[in-house]
């Protein structure tokens, strides 16, 4: 097996693991707690998995030829000052 394919498995694995881990902490919960605030100060359950979500969406999506980041905010192999979007 090449260096290439133990790496692509070993990563597919962790994904798999991570998955489960959340689905299991996410069956301890009612539909209903997935949305409640604890205070005005923080997100639901249900913000932080959207938010996990489509960042994991964007890293992985074209991560051979992009680095993942929306194209408003620049590359991050451009310097910091040149950069738009929140880093700037």
């Amino acid at each position: 097996m090449s260096l290439h394919d133990l790496n692509l498995a070993a990563a597919i694995d962790e994904f798999r693991k991570t998955r489960a881990y959340a689905e299991k902490a996410f069956a301890q919960l009612r539909d209903e707690d997935f949305f409640v605030r604890l205070s005005d100060q923080q997100c639901s359950i249900a913000a932080y998995v959207r938010h996990l979500a489509g960042n994991m969406r964007s890293r992985w999506t074209d991560f051979l030829t992009s680095d993942g980041r929306p194209l408003s905010y620049g590359s991050r192999f451009m310097p910091i000052g040149r950069r738009a979007g929140p880093s700037a």
